[in-house]
């Protein structure tokens, strides 16, 4: 970084020379100590490219000792599954979108889902 002084104020410019990840695309500086800087658009760049997981163990109906471990993207899990509940003659019932919505915001905030992805921000990056 090169320091240049006008009047009564520093000013700082970033020499650092901004670089692509091969992988994912997102563009990054390299900093001295072995980090990177990216910012937040870049990462949400890729985010809008990636499916939404579906992550994690639960309970298994039959043994509620014993969980099942689930990884696959949202989009997926949802094309191949009923949503619905099982009627008192055993038939498969589907469930409004509304339920379907009031269900998945209760558990979102619940389990704080809001608050997962968070990045430490710097200030005039």
């Amino acid at each position: 970084m090169e320091n240049e002084k006008i009047g009564d104020t520093k000013m700082v410019k970033d020499t650092r020379k901004e670089m692509i990840d091969k992988h994912y695309g997102y563009k990054y500086t390299e900093n001295e100590d072995g980090t990177i800087d990216v910012k937040v658009r870049e990462i949400h760049k890729v985010l809008d490219k990636q499916p939404i997981m579906v992550m994690g163990n639960y309970p298994n109906n039959d043994d509620e000792t014993y969980t099942e471990h689930i990884y696959t993207d949202l989009e997926t899990l949802l094309e191949n599954v009923v949503i619905g509940m099982i009627d008192p003659f055993g038939r498969k019932q589907r469930v409004g979108l509304d339920r379907v919505k009031n269900i998945i915001e209760n558990i979102y905030y619940k389990n704080g889902w809001e608050d997962i992805i968070s990045y430490r921000q710097v200030e005039n990056k």
